[in-house]
């Protein structure tokens, strides 16, 4: 059973694992949520857009309460997200964000900041997974193939110090962002 922390640990989870036909966008018609063996259950369903095919993810929700959007997790580590995807996952988020918040019209200012906070998010997910005292995501974390060939390319960019300057360069265009918003109409 995938045992998610959150909602947007489930929603991440699924845009991590496409269809079959490779459409990794899965826009799910049904959610309910249901009374599981000891747990409460989150479960999605829907075709894919591409094939057509029937999808179903079904989550057993984590006992503790999940944490305000943007972050993923609580304090431990996923248990259904490797470090490499969710390096990954930081990759794609901030890779839509420009560098400039005055290049960004109103319209998309909302979802280009969501989108560097969702990414500051998944790369403090990947830091969950390096132990106390030790300098980096030990590879045995890295259980998906993604993870695992995205780890054997630059193991330097799962160590402490990498993933520290990678936080930092996106907090502070995070802080940016924050910056440009308050200087802006009230519309932003």
């Amino acid at each position: 059973m995938l045992v998610s922390r959150s909602t947007e640990e489930s929603h991440l989870y699924m845009h991590l694992h496409p269809c079959e036909c490779g459409e990794t966008d899965f826009e799910w018609r049904d959610h309910q949520l249901v009374q599981g063996d000891g747990c409460l259950l989150s479960i999605y369903s829907g075709e894919c857009q591409r094939c057509g095919r029937p999808r179903r993810f079904e989550f057993a929700l984590a006992p503790e309460p999940s944490p305000p959007p943007p972050a993923l997790g609580g304090a431990a580590p996923s248990q259904i997200i490797d470090p490499g995807e969710f390096w990954h996952a930081s990759r794609q988020f901030a890779g839509t964000v420009p560098a400039d918040p005055g290049a960004v019209s109103d319209d998309e200012f909302h979802g280009a900041y969501d989108a560097l906070a969702f990414a500051l998010a998944s790369l403090d997910e990947v830091l969950k997974f390096i132990p106390d005292g030790a300098d980096a995501v030990p590879a045995g974390a890295f259980r998906s193939q993604l993870g695992q060939r995205l780890h054997a390319e630059a193991p330097e960019r799962f160590t402490r110090s990498w993933l520290a300057a990678d936080r930092e360069a996106h907090r502070r265009l995070l802080a940016r962002y924050r910056q440009a918003a308050e200087l802006e109409t009230p519309a932003r």
